[in-house]
């Protein structure tokens, strides 16, 4: 993230991000963490993996769908770009568009929650799968379906999404 300042207004209880209408909650990456290892001890890691991706999606649907409504001119990249700057700014992480295609995007995370976890072998990001699922389907109006090729739970520098459309 080039800019490390961050516009943030607090209004009735809630954070407000520059230039986007929805309220924050400001929680740790630890919290988010310690949530996901929570609701997989108590679902089981395949349904709290179901879980976590689903409300990413919903998230990243929305998130681009506030964008939009914004600026209506924004072209697909342009909303899934700006997604990003307000997914760096909102602090989920380092974000990068490494490439959007016809085939989809891969995007790489560094900084995000699944440090929390440590190296345990395996992929732990489920709900950032899910935000840009979410983000590439509402950009485009396509079906997508994201997978995390590296990420650092499986020892890996930093986290790649690869969102494919269906």
């Amino acid at each position: 993230m080039s800019d490390s300042s961050v516009d943030l207004t607090y209004r009735s209880g809630s954070v407000y991000l520059k230039g986007y209408p929805l309220p924050f909650m400001l929680v740790t990456k630890k919290f988010m963490a310690d949530l996901q290892r929570d609701m997989a001890r108590i679902m089981g890691e395949s349904s709290a993996k179901a879980l976590f991706y689903r409300v990413g999606y919903m998230g990243g649907s929305r998130g681009v769908r506030n964008l939009k409504e914004e600026n209506p001119n924004l072209t697909e990249k342009d909303a899934v770009m700006a997604f990003i700057n307000l997914f760096n700014r909102a602090a989920w992480g380092e974000t990068e568009l490494l490439s959007m295609s016809g085939e989809g995007i891969i995007v790489r995370i560094s900084h995000s929650y699944g440090e929390e976890y440590g190296e345990i072998g395996r992929d732990v990001c489920y709900l950032i799968q899910g935000i840009f699922a979410g983000v590439l389907a509402e950009a485009t109006g396509r079906k997508t379906r994201a997978e995390e090729v590296r990420c650092v739970g499986k020892g890996d520098p930093y986290c790649e999404i690869v969102v494919r459309f269906l």
